[in-house]
């Protein structure tokens, strides 16, 4: 765990989400990592590609954004 943190493979909020599945069984660290998708992604043009999928699949979302409705963003944040 603590070199899946060092090596910024996951943040610490991710780390307990990680730890949560150990726990549960579902394999080694890394192997919950990659089943649950938990890798931390700092690759600007993937970040920017997750939210536009996300945005495009809330059209409705996207709208109340650019009301000035800020709150509504986190309903992307949650799918990217």
């Amino acid at each position: 765990m603590v070199e899946l943190v060092e090596t910024k493979v996951v943040n610490d909020k991710l780390a307990r989400q990680v730890i949560e599945g150990v726990i549960a069984g579902e394999g080694s660290p890394a192997e919950v990592v990659e089943k649950r998708g938990l890798k931390v992604v700092s690759d600007e043009g993937a970040l920017v590609a997750a939210v536009d999928e996300a945005l495009a699949a809330q059209p409705d979302v996207l709208e109340k954004i650019r009301e000035g409705k800020v709150q509504a963003a986190g309903a992307i944040i949650g799918a990217v």
